[in-house]
């Protein structure tokens, strides 16, 4: 996740778990997950960029609302997530306190 993100904001987003690693049984908030591609905060706006694991994702909805959710309070005017088309995400992005997985 690109730096300078403030720690409350990059905890929060971190409390919404990926569904899909819920789904296989090793659950992973979206920051350690690597699918939070940037955070922008500006005066009462936060604007969360993410990154699909897949272009088929059908739960882009869900986490919208669970991101609109969990940084609420911390936005007075607006909450915006955007969602990245250009899916660069890979395993390599996950955390590496999680052990990632061997990828070549």
């Amino acid at each position: 996740m690109a730096e300078g993100v403030r720690p409350d904001v990059a905890e929060r987003l971190n409390a919404v778990l990926d569904p899909c690693s819920v789904a296989a049984g090793r659950p992973m908030g979206l920051v350690d997950m690597g699918l939070v591609e940037r955070v922008e905060v500006r005066d009462d706006a936060v604007e969360v960029y993410l990154r699909l694991t897949s272009p088929a994702c059908y739960l882009v909805p869900h986490l919208r609302d669970r991101i609109e959710s969990e940084l609420a309070d911390l936005a007075a005017r607006s909450v915006v997530v955007h969602v990245d088309e250009g899916l660069d995400w890979s395993p390599r992005l996950i955390a590496p306190h999680l052990g990632r997985p061997v990828v070549p």
